[in-house]
């Protein structure tokens, strides 16, 4: 079955005007992809990461306060993906100067363990709030990282779907741990709302329960979402 997975949900020239001070307003862009699903070459619906990568430097070099982040399931679904264990997709987002990564469900096709290949790897932070080993450590990089671009203080905390375990193979995922998405980001929400400006949840939910949480978590501004494709 030939999965369908990426969309360029944003060339988002998302704007976002917040006063530092009164007389000095700071720009940030967001950039973000989501479900890459190891599509590198450009191909059909798929513009490839040569094209993508020469967007987000020319808009890095036009606009220096530009965040690139992507929403999971950065791997899998084609043979270089598959054959390598997702490993040449990170190499790839490194060159494309991503700032911040997320779990997706697809990170977990080669176990757990990977995961943790991936995060060497990758010169960027990989989030996830709410899944954890056996010995209840977190398989993310850290649930959130707070960014400094010019004053303006942005914290982002990343959240998997608690449905992940009927989501991914058994082979090598066997007694990990899922906890609540709510509970997650609410556990971490005082701390971000502290030291913060702007908060994003980088979320691999999927859009109706991007909706759910955008009802019951206050104080999140921006909701990035992957999973759905």
């Amino acid at each position: 079955m030939k999965i369908k997975p990426f969309i360029f949900i944003v060339v988002l020239f998302f704007c976002l005007f917040v006063r530092i001070q009164a007389s000095s307003p700071v720009t940030l862009i967001i950039l973000h992809t989501s479900d890459l699903h190891g599509h590198l070459i450009q191909e059909g619906k798929f513009p490839g990461v040569a094209r993508l990568g020469a967007l987000f430097k020319n808009i890095r070099e036009k606009y220096p306060n530009t965040l690139v982040l992507d929403a999971g399931d950065a791997v899998s679904g084609t043979p270089v993906s598959t054959i390598f264990k997702g490993t040449p997709v990170f190499e790839v987002m490194n060159e494309m100067g991503y700032d911040i990564g997320l779990l997706g469900n697809h990170e977990f096709d080669y176990g757990w363990k990977q995961i943790d290949h991936f995060k060497e790897m990758a010169k960027f932070p990989i989030l996830c709030a709410n899944v954890f080993d056996t010995e209840n450590k977190g398989l993310g990089d850290g649930p959130f990282v707070i960014y400094n671009i010019n004053g303006l203080m942005i914290g982002v905390i990343g959240v998997i779907t608690e449905d992940l375990p009927n989501l991914i193979t058994p082979n090598g995922n066997r007694d990990i741990k899922i906890a609540s998405v709510e509970k997650a980001i609410k556990l971490y929400l005082p701390e971000l709302q502290e030291q913060s400006d702007i908060i994003i949840l980088l979320s691999h939910l999927g859009f109706k329960d991007d909706q759910k949480i955008a009802r019951a978590c206050k104080g999140i501004d921006i909701i990035i979402g992957g999973h759905s494709n």
